[in-house]
């Protein structure tokens, strides 16, 4: 009798329809009427903005632009929303290699691996407004990696593009300049730290009733006058985005487009476009409390005119995984492969980071 009474009970629990607002909510969570807005719970990773049922989205991943023309100029990446609170601070340090390959007979070749470490602190104004800068560094050399990626192109019949006739692993870099002459780099130069990005997002609508949350924002760097073999820009470059996201259960949509002038328009005597554009598009699954996968593509403009495929928008694919290790601790890594879309994009590569929410 105790069995089919308990039985009877949860059957009558389940098909009873919830109060109002109810949702699942996990230990020590406070209520929050607003299914889809960014919140600050005290227990759980504070940084991202958009909320899938209980849980809290981490986002896209924090991954600039590794194509090859970032040789020439350092592109500025569009933001998606994000929130950190008045008062608080996000930390994130990260790491990326990629092999880099472009080649064109007559006009270019690229040929050399990138590993890029950066650092970046946010700082919450308001809960709506954040402020933050980051700081790169950027080495390059022949690295070690134009072997395998050849079996593997080979393994599965993706066109060398010239790839091989070529030694493996070198570093060069080689323009036709307009005025028919050929600059000729084979000397990376050592490490080199890159001109610090500041960073202002103004958080313009919160996502109530179903509608998405939306962001904007500016990105700043001042160029100084310092001679380096790679990203040799000098001036004063800004861009400007706007952003949103949406969550469909425990599936998040972002999108973000970037307009950006940079004041360092040659390169080796090469002339390159003042003017870029970006747009950044990434899905999110909540694959549980704690981790989400995310895939994502970064569509930049190319950064010169009339050049074969550096004239052409680079498309960069990443897939990857963001788990939080514990409270305010976030972990992240993806891979970077140009399978389907060649130009101007990288060869291969992969990304880690770390961020600290306090």
């Amino acid at each position: 009798m105790i069995a089919v009474g308990l039985a009877w009970a949860l059957a009558v629990g389940a098909a009873a329809p919830p109060p109002p607002h109810e949702r699942i909510l996990w230990p020590d969570e406070e209520f929050d009427p607003h299914p889809i807005r960014e919140r600050l719970p005290v227990e759980y990773f504070k940084s991202i903005g958009v909320q899938s049922r209980a849980y809290h989205a981490f986002g896209p991943l924090s991954l600039p632009s590794r194509s090859p023309m970032q040789v020439l100029r350092m592109t500025f990446t569009p933001a998606t929303p994000m929130t950190i609170g008045e008062g608080r601070l996000l930390l994130r340090e990260s790491f990326s290699w990629a092999n880099l390959w472009a080649y064109q007979e007559g006009l270019f070749r690229i040929d050399m691996e990138v590993v890029r470490m950066s650092t970046s602190v946010f700082y919450g104004l308001t809960d709506s407004i954040q402020i933050g800068i980051e700081v790169g560094s950027l080495d390059a050399g022949g690295g070690f990696a134009d072997r395998y990626i050849e079996g593997f192109h080979d393994t599965f019949r993706i066109p060398q593009q010239d790839r091989d006739a070529f030694a493996r692993d070198e570093f060069a870099i080689s323009l036709q300049t307009p005025n028919g002459g050929i600059g000729i780099i084979d000397e990376p130069g050592g490490p080199q730290i890159e001109d610090p990005v500041m960073h202002l997002q103004v958080r313009l609508s919160e996502g109530h009733h179903g509608s998405p949350v939306t962001m904007a924002g500016v990105h700043v760097r001042f160029a100084g006058d310092r001679e380096r073999v790679l990203q040799p820009g000098r001036g004063l470059d800004v861009g400007a985005f706007i952003s949103a996201a949406k969550s469909w259960g425990d599936f998040l949509l972002y999108g973000s487009v970037m307009a950006a002038y940079y004041d360092s328009q040659s390169f080796r005597g090469l002339p390159l476009r003042p003017w870029q554009w970006s747009v950044l598009g990434a899905a999110e699954f909540r694959a549980s409390q704690a981790t989400s996968l995310v895939a994502q593509i970064l569509v930049t403009r190319g950064a010169v005119d009339d050049f074969g495929e550096l004239s052409k928008p680079s498309h960069e694919i990443s897939i990857g995984t963001k788990t939080e290790l514990s409270p305010g601790v976030l972990f992240e890594a993806a891979i970077l492969e140009n399978l389907f879309l060649h130009d101007n994009s990288p060869d291969f590569g992969f990304h880690m980071a770390m961020t600290w929410a306090l």
